[in-house]
């Protein structure tokens, strides 16, 4: 199993103003006051450095998960 990235799954809507600080990531809204930041790399560094703006902005992380090969087929 390979990892190609992950799933960040935040509580609220992360809103336009937000997401510009999110540029190099797609964000899905979700279920009522719920969010999924895709992060396109396994690079735990870049990983590391979105959950550090995550944190920054008081957003309420609820979880990560990678995303597998076979999650793409």
């Amino acid at each position: 199993m390979r990892i190609n990235g992950y799933y960040i799954r935040v509580q609220g809507q992360v809103g336009q103003q937000l997401a510009e600080w999110f540029v190099d990531l797609k964000i899905a809204p979700e279920i009522v006051d719920e969010s999924v930041l895709i992060v396109p790399s396994n690079d735990q560094a870049f990983l590391f450095g979105v959950l550090l703006r995550i944190r920054d902005f008081g957003i309420r992380l609820l979880s990560v998960n990678p995303i597998l090969d076979e999650d793409l087929t």
